[in-house]
């Protein structure tokens, strides 16, 4: 999904003239993306000359941090709680199946949009 850096965005429009949903508004000076209507067809992103418009891939390392730290503080946390090992276990196990869910869920709807995009064509 695309979205906008404010540090690079300086408002001139650009993605808004091309966007086909007319989903992107200028707001203080920033281009802003309304994601319930967004296509996703990166007309925007390719528009931009500044490379403010850019792509989810680009916060892959940021969330995989911001999931291991709060996965650190709950594990510490269960550690200084619970003496039995087997309960401070049940912290990180249940940690692993959220993530694991997600992932199913992830994969599920991949396949789902596949499917999709099989009966267009």
């Amino acid at each position: 999904m695309p979205w906008v850096d404010a540090r690079k965005c300086n408002g001139c429009g650009a993605c808004v003239d091309v966007c086909p949903a007319g989903a992107i508004s200028i707001f203080n000076s920033r281009a802003f993306i309304n994601m319930a209507e967004c296509l996703f067809c990166l007309d925007c992103m390719q528009a931009c000359t500044l490379d403010a418009v850019r792509r989810d891939g680009e916060k892959i390392a940021a969330a995989v941090a911001e999931n291991l730290e709060r996965a650190g503080e709950v594990i510490g946390a269960c550690a200084a709680k619970f003496e039995e090992v087997s309960k401070r276990g049940c912290c990180s196990a249940a940690l692993k199946e959220y993530f694991r869910m997600q992932e199913t869920v992830a994969a599920r709807t991949l396949a789902k949009i596949e499917e999709m995009e099989k009966s267009l064509l």
